[in-house]
């Protein structure tokens, strides 16, 4: 959008172009506008995505306690589905650890 646009629009509806045009131009909050709009509803679903490939390998190893290639199966999508929310997790607390140390990023 045209910086001039946001300051007219700004100065017409909220009074002050300024603080809008600071807000536009730091990086610090483009940075959190896009962690907070873009990466943390991905993190979510694939967080998300990870559990449930992990409760489907629980499920049909469950299921197919009986057949041994299908419960291998079961363990496979265990083991990757384990290995999926180790990495979900280890990312989380990777950007909690940056956004305590570097101020609050906009991931929840």
């Amino acid at each position: 959008m045209n910086i001039k646009k946001i300051l007219i629009a700004n100065f017409l509806f909220l009074g002050t172009g300024l603080v809008s045009l600071y807000a536009a131009l730091d990086p610090n909050t483009v940075l959190q506008q896009v962690v907070a709009e873009i990466f943390s509803p991905i993190y979510e679903f694939v967080a998300a995505g990870a559990v449930v490939y992990f409760l489907y390998g629980a499920a049909k190893f469950v299921h197919d306690m009986n057949h041994p290639e299908e419960k291998n199966t079961g363990k496979q999508h265990l083991f990757w589905g384990m290995i999926g929310l180790l990495i979900i997790f280890s990312v989380g607390g990777i950007l909690s650890l940056f956004g305590d140390l570097f101020g609050p990023l906009g991931f929840k």
